[in-house]
């Protein structure tokens, strides 16, 4: 006699995650090695955040399973498990909009290429009257092109310390609206705040006039922008002058 039998994959669950602000469409069950399709849909006034669509093992998200795709579509294997879809939706900002920490949004980048879209300037100053430096000068160069703010910050605060008060270090400690990510603008930083806001915003989040610290440091000299003009110019006496300070943060 011949026996034959025919052996058919295994069916497992694929289940959606919590999600909020947008939606994930997928087959609740999926055979071993078959093809799975994932569509993604943001709600209205919010986009997916690149990076944040997963499929992992259920019950161990650290056993992570490949999805290639972009956009809204993904597709990937089924393993021999069930998994679990996840997604992050972030909402989408315009220049002058209210920012998470509840300052105002004055720069939009096109993409999260950088890791972050959005720069928002706090709705108040860290002080209206602090030093460059605290007790000692930095001998270095620090850039003060749009995003060079963030890691400029870091680094004055790692050489010299987080105890002040001085320019950075306050940004570096600001908790303002919940989010403790702030940072001394760096130059160009400054302008934008100055060029993409109307005179009537500027004046009404306190920077339609003043002299502000800025992140461009040369030879241990920082600069200063006025926001009256948006001009910017070099101190060569940090340690007597006192300016304002408005932290920025980026997300």
């Amino acid at each position: 006699v011949t026996v034959s039998a025919e052996f058919e994959a295994k069916s497992y669950s694929v289940t959606v995650a919590a999600l909020a602000n947008g939606s994930i469409t997928v087959a609740s069950s999926a055979k071993t090695d078959s093809s799975v399709t994932v569509a993604v849909t943001a709600n209205a006034g919010y986009q997916l955040k690149p990076g944040t669509v997963k499929v992992a093992k259920t019950g161990d998200g650290a056993t992570s399973v490949s999805l290639p795709g972009s956009a809204s579509s993904y597709t990937f294997t089924m393993p021999a498990y069930g998994v679990t879809v996840s997604a992050e939706f972030v909402k989408l900002y315009a220049l002058g909009d209210i920012g998470p920490a509840g300052g105002r949004i004055f720069y939009v980048a096109s993409d999260y290429s950088l890791g972050w879209r959005y720069m928002e300037i706090a709705p108040s100053n860290a002080s209206d009257s602090a030093r460059f430096y605290s007790a000692r000068w930095l001998y270095a160069d620090t850039g003060f092109e749009v995003g060079t703010g963030f890691d400029g910050t870091n680094y004055i605060c790692s050489q010299i310390g987080t105890t002040g008060p001085y320019a950075a270090q306050l940004c570096y400690n600001a908790e303002i609206g919940g989010y403790d990510d702030w940072f001394l603008p760096a130059t160009m930083e400054l302008f934008l705040v100055y060029s993409n806001f109307s005179e009537g915003i500027r004046t009404s989040i306190g920077v339609a006039s003043g002299v502000f610290w800025a992140l461009r440091v040369r030879s241990g000299s920082p600069e200063v922008v006025d926001m009256a003009n948006s001009t910017s110019y070099g101190i060569t006496n940090p340690e007597f002058t006192y300016c304002a300070v408005r932290p920025i943060r980026r997300f």
